[in-house]
C-alpha cells in the first residue's frame, strides 16, 4: 500500500540487521539495499495544449486528440474525458473503460447542438481511489480573462487588443501563453504572458479584425510544481474570452442605366464604420466589419439581386443578409412599402416589399442594430415591418429625396452616429437638419422606427 503515496522516480531501500549465535556471541551489523521503480497510474497527451475547433457549417471539425496512460502493471482503468467550451463550462462528458498501459485518441462530435468555437478538455483516469491521476493542473487556475472594451485600433482595422486575467496559485506560473483566434478560428496572434499570481495582470494581442464574428482571446498557464506523480509541471485548463466584431451590409448600385449610381453612398457609410469613436475613452475602439470569412453577405454589396438579401430556402426557412447583419443599409430606389434591388422597375422580382418582410418569422431580425433604407418613401411601411421582425432600428424617409440630398444625409448620418457617438435618433435627426441647408436635397424630414435611443458601440 506504500506505493499508492510514492511518486513516479526510483526509490533505494536498504535494509540492515544484526543477529546472535548462541554461546558465540552478536553478529553484524549487516546491510542490503534494493532499488524500487515506482510507477503509479499517470495520464500525459501530447496535445496538452491543443484547442479544439467546431465549425461544420465551415468544414472546421478539428476535434481530435490523444492521450498515453502509464502504470507499472497492466490493469483496466477508468477514463473520464470531459469538453469545456472559451468560459470554462463543462458541454459534455463520457467515460470510457481502457487498457492500461496504452495510447489511445479521442474525437469529440458534438453534433448541431453545440454553437461553433473553440473548445478545451481534460482527461482523468482512475484504477481505484488511491490510483489515480488528472490531465490538467490542480496547483494553478486561470480565474478569469476579460477585454473591458480594451480594443485600440492603430490603421483600419489593425488592432491592439488588452486582455486582463489573473492566475490562482501558491507560486508564480511557469509560462503564460495568450492566443487570439479569428470567426475562422485560426490562430492570428500569440504571446508568452505575465506569470504573476493573485494579481490582475494585463497584456496586449495584436492582430487585423477582418471578419465579422467571433475573436477568441485563450489564455492557458503552465504551472511551477514538480510535487506530482510525474513530477512534471502540468498545463491548466484554458480560459478564453469572445470579441464581437459587428458584420455590415450595405447596398449600392452603380453602372446600370441613366439613374445616378448609389455605389459612393454605401462605400461613404462603410468607411464611417471603420473606426468608431469613443466619447469617453478619447480615442477610436471599435472596429465594424462587413467581409465575411466564406462568402460576400457583408461590406459594400453593389449590383446584387433581391434574393442575395432576402430568399426563401424552403417553406419557413430563410437566408440573406438582412438575417445576418447587424447594421444593414440599402442606398437605391424606393417607392411605397418596397425598394427597388436594380433599376428596372417594370420586374416584379426586383422589388423587396413589406408584406415579404412580414412573411418572415417573429424575431428573424433581431440581429439588426440599426437598418438604414436611404431611398424614397421607405417610410413608414417598410421601415416598419423590419422593426416587426425584431430590428431594433430603422431609419427611413416618407418623402422623395434626390441623389445630392441622400449622399450628403449619408455621410453625417454615419459621421454624427459613430465618430460623434450620438443615438440613431439623435444622428438621423442632426443629419436632416444639416442637408436642410443644401440645395435642391428634397429632404424635408426623416422617420425612425423602432428604439430612438440605439447607439452601435
Amino acid at each position: 500500500m506504500i506505493g499508492f503515496a510514492m511518486h513516479n522516480t526510483s526509490y533505494r531501500v536498504t535494509v540492515q540487521w544484526r543477529y546472535g549465535v548462541y554461546m558465540k556471541g552478536p553478529r553484524g551489523p549487516f546491510q542490503t539495499s534494493i532499488t524500487i521503480n515506482v510507477q503509479n497510474l499517470v495520464v500525459t497527451s501530447p496535445d496538452e495544449t491543443k484547442v479544439l475547433k467546431w465549425d461544420p457549417r465551415r468544414g472546421i471539425k478539428d476535434t481530435s486528440f490523444s492521450y498515453y496512460i502509464d502504470c507499472a502493471q497492466r490493469k483496466r482503468v477508468q477514463v473520464r474525458i470531459q469538453i469545456y467550451d472559451l468560459h470554462g463550462n463543462l458541454v459534455h462528458e463520457v467515460t470510457e473503460v481502457k487498457e492500461c498501459p496504452g495510447n489511445y485518441s479521442f474525437t469529440w462530435d458534438p453534433g448541431n447542438l453545440i454553437p461553433a468555437g473553440l473548445y478545451t478538455f481534460d482527461c482523468e483516469v482512475e484504477a481505484n481511489p488511491y490510483d489515480k491521476d488528472v490531465l490538467r493542473s490542480n496547483s494553478l487556475f486561470v480565474a478569469h480573462v476579460s477585454n473591458k472594451g480594451d480594443i485600440t485600433i492603430v490603421y483600419k482595422r489593425i488592432s491592439i487588443i488588452g486582455v486582463y486575467y489573473c492566475l490562482c496559485s501558491d507560486r508564480s506560473a511557469a509560462q503564460v501563453i495568450l492566443s487570439l483566434y479569428d470567426p475562422l478560428l485560426e490562430q492570428i496572434d500569440q504571446i508568452t504572458g505575465n506569470t504573476e499570481v493573485k494579481t490582475e495582470n494585463r497584456d496586449a494581442l495584436c492582430g487585423i479584425l477582418n471578419y465579422a464574428g467571433n475573436y477568441h482571446i485563450l489564455i492557458s498557464a503552465q504551472d511551477n510544481h514538480l510535487n506530482n506523480r510525474a513530477h512534471r509541471r502540468k498545463w491548466t485548463l484554458p480560459l478564453g474570452e469572445n470579441i464581437f466584431v459587428m458584420p455590415c451590409a450595405h447596398y449600392g448600385f452603380a453602372n446600370w442605366g441613366f439613374f445616378e449610381d448609389t455605389d459612393g453612398e454605401a462605400w461613404k457609410a462603410y468607411d464611417e464604420l471603420g473606426e468608431v469613436y469613443n466619447p469617453i475613452t478619447a480615442k477610436l475602439q471599435l472596429c465594424y466589419s462587413g467581409w465575411y470569412p466564406l462568402r460576400d453577405k457583408g461590406g459594400v454589396l453593389i449590383n446584387k439581386p433581391k434574393s442575395h438579401a432576402l430568399n426563401q430556402i424552403m417553406p419557413g426557412i430563410f437566408g440573406g443578409t438582412l438575417l445576418e447583419n447587424t447594421i444593414w443599409t440599402f442606398s437605391g430606389h424606393g417607392n411605397v412599402g418596397a425598394i427597388l434591388f436594380g433599376y428596372c422597375e417594370n420586374d416584379p422580382n426586383n422589388w423587396l416589399t413589406d408584406q415579404e418582410v412580414l412573411e418572415l418569422p417573429d424575431g428573424s431580425l433581431g440581429i439588426i442594430k440599426v437598418a438604414l433604407v436611404l431611398s424614397c418613401k421607405s417610410a413608414p411601411e417598410f421601415i416598419s415591418s423590419l422593426v416587426q421582425k425584431g430590428a431594433r432600428s430603422a431609419v427611413g424617409f416618407q418623402e422623395l429625396i434626390t441623389f445630392v440630398g441622400g449622399s450628403y444625409w449619408n455621410g453625417w448620418f454615419w459621421e454624427i452616429l459613430t465618430k460623434e457617438g450620438k443615438t440613431v435618433g439623435e444622428a438621423a435627426l442632426e443629419a436632416t437638419i444639416r442637408t436642410w441647408w443644401i440645395p435642391d436635397t428634397g429632404l424635408i424630414s426623416v422617420d425612425v422606427q423602432g428604439e430612438r435611443g440605439t447607439v452601435i458601440y
